[in-house]
């Protein structure tokens, strides 16, 4: 077999999180916690969404999912420092070039309000690093917020293809997806 074959076919183990839901204690899969925080991150409840990734990304074989999350919350709330510092140390160099700057100047973008700058980086970002699912996700968000329909379809799908199967950022963009097509 070939070397991409053996690593495609890595799964993670489940990794669950025991939580108070609604006045109830909970325990959600990591897939499940993902998608409740990232509809506080779309609500910019970024302080409570911060809090939860942080736990999220103390599952270490998800790869830089949740820290991309943090790092966007960090820069929204002001924390420029901790959103660059979170950036470099998920996406290292040597693995990931430049791009944790490339991601934390498109952030500081999208924070002082130059949408269509930050579109544009997030959105070369999302193809030249079909590995990291979320910055497709994430400028799927920002577009939402621009209602430009047909590239948005087109980046969730990609945050589908390019996450392990049943993985917590496919299972946020397919329910995007299907959220679009009721309305």
């Amino acid at each position: 077999m070939s070397k991409n074959l053996n690593e495609a076919l890595v799964v993670p183990a489940p990794a669950s999180f025991k939580i108070i839901l609604n006045k109830r204690r909970e325990t959600l899969s990591y897939a499940k916690l993902f998608g409740i925080e990232h509809r506080l991150w779309m609500k910019r409840k970024f302080k409570t969404a911060l809090q939860v990734f942080e736990q999220l990304a103390t599952v270490s074989d998800r790869g830089p999912r949740a820290q991309i999350f943090i790092a966007h919350c960090q820069v929204m709330l002001n924390n420029y420092a901790a959103c660059s510092a979170t950036l470099h140390r998920a996406l290292p160099s040597e693995k990931y070039g430049d791009t944790g700057t490339q991601l934390h100047d498109a952030f500081v973008l999208w924070r002082v309000g130059l949408f269509l700058d930050a579109k544009k980086m997030l959105v070369t970002l999302a193809s030249s690093r079909p590995d990291l699912p979320s910055i497709s996700l994430v400028v799927a968000d920002l577009l939402r917020k621009t209602h430009a329909i047909k590239p948005l379809k087109e980046l969730l799908q990609q945050a589908i293809d390019n996450d392990r199967p049943n993985g917590a950022v496919a299972a946020v963009a397919h329910a995007a997806l299907a959220a679009m097509a009721k309305s």
